[in-house]
């Protein structure tokens, strides 16, 4: 009870005024109500947070350059590379195509397009970890894809 006497005598001895006055006076010329909000700490959590069980399990693999992810490029067909994915998702876990798309956003590798070469004259839709989309050439990018093996399961035989 004694806070809100406290505030209605602030109030009722021109506080209000005096608070309109500031925010009248304050220079708001570069506010831009569109602009891309900050990235804090609380965003990211956020953001990791509202991940599916897919995208988090691809995330965690490009992050840290593991299986198909460990050379930092991938190529299309997308469709095969998440059959390949497929098989070390967590149970109940379907690896689809978009999900794969948006970890690759999220964990910010870079698009590069349908690339081609003069050793392969057929384009491949390309993306790479950010690192190399700055210190490769496009050829190189489009080399890596053919000569890096798609790893392949082991079969134990007994």
């Amino acid at each position: 009870m004694d806070e809100g006497r406290v505030f209605w005598e602030w109030y009722a001895s021109g506080g209000l005024e005096a608070a309109c006055k500031v925010l009248y006076e304050r220079d708001v010329s570069k506010f831009n109500p569109g602009a891309t909000p900050p990235l804090t700490e609380a965003k990211i959590i956020m953001v990791e947070q509202g991940r599916s069980t897919a995208e988090s399990y691809l995330v965690e693999m490009i992050e840290r350059r593991l299986g198909e992810f460990s050379a930092g490029v991938v190529a299309a067909p997308f469709y095969t590379l998440c059959d390949r994915l497929q098989g070390g998702a967590p149970m109940g876990t379907r690896v689809v195509q978009q999900a794969l798309l948006h970890a690759l956003k999220e964990a910010g590798w870079v698009d590069m397009g349908r690339l081609r070469s003069r050793d392969f004259d057929a384009r491949k839709h390309i993306i790479c970890a950010p690192e190399l989309a700055k210190s490769a050439t496009k050829s190189e990018l489009r080399r890596m894809v053919e000569e890096t093996p798609a790893p392949s399961a082991v079969r134990l035989v007994k």
